[in-house]
């Protein structure tokens, strides 16, 4: 897990765009009960930064704990595997 101003860095942004990404649901931000933001450094590769906005329209929503709940589950629809697995081993449909 990534905080904020460390997933700023890794993408060349600041911290503003980071939420702002998160609140558009394109980035998974998981705040704790201290209002500390996590994000999972997984989402940064390439391909899955691509599908979050439609992973969070698909679903209605832009809760990072909503997105996590689903990127970390295996969907039957993918083989049993995750969406991150699955786009891994490229058997996305």
């Amino acid at each position: 897990m990534l905080s904020i101003k460390q997933a700023a860095d890794l993408i060349g942004a600041d911290v503003k765009t980071i939420e702002s990404r998160a609140a558009g649901g394109q980035l998974i931000l998981l705040m704790n009960d201290r209002r500390q933001g996590r994000l999972p450094v997984w989402q940064f590769d390439q391909s899955l930064l691509a599908v979050l906005p439609s992973i969070a329209k698909a679903l209605q929503s832009a809760d990072g704990w909503a997105l996590l709940n689903f990127m970390e589950s295996a969907q039957e629809a993918l083989g049993g595997r995750t969406p991150p697995l699955s786009r891994a081993t490229r058997n996305v449909c």
